[in-house]
């Protein structure tokens, strides 16, 4: 079990807080338990709406725990070295990427992320949106 001590959170952004918090288990983003393997601290966003926005402080908590694989991308002269003296040159990642998107609206490919966007999140977490 990994648990940090509990981060205060300003006063005055309690109650809304509790609200954002209510409102997530209601529609089913949270779910509320007895106990976790993991607890952390939340950050509370203030949005312009004067509502708040809740996430997850995952740096001293899952984050520590999760085993990735390194993979960071190649600097530009790693890429280009190899390939120097050639006459043509292919991407092949992106454009293909690009192609199985089109028409996916709010989406786009960078490297080799997908991003995917929505100003509702009713219509953001609701799949049948984007195709």
């Amino acid at each position: 079990r990994i648990e940090i001590e509990r981060k205060p959170v300003p006063y005055a952004l309690k109650e809304k807080i509790e609200r954002t918090i209510d409102s997530m288990v209601e529609k089913e983003r949270l779910e509320a338990v007895e106990h976790a393997e993991f607890a952390s601290s939340i950050v509370p966003v203030s949005k312009p709406d004067s509502t708040v926005s809740v996430c997850g402080d995952y740096k001293a908590t899952v984050s520590r725990n999760v085993e990735t694989k390194q993979d960071p991308l190649p600097r530009a002269d790693e890429c280009l070295v190899p390939i120097c003296g050639g006459k043509e040159s292919t991407v092949i990642f992106q454009q293909t990427k690009d192609e199985e998107l089109k028409g996916c609206r709010e989406t786009v490919c960078r490297v080799d992320d997908i991003l995917v966007t929505d100003g509702n999140d009713k219509k953001h977490f609701d799949a049948d949106v984007l195709f």
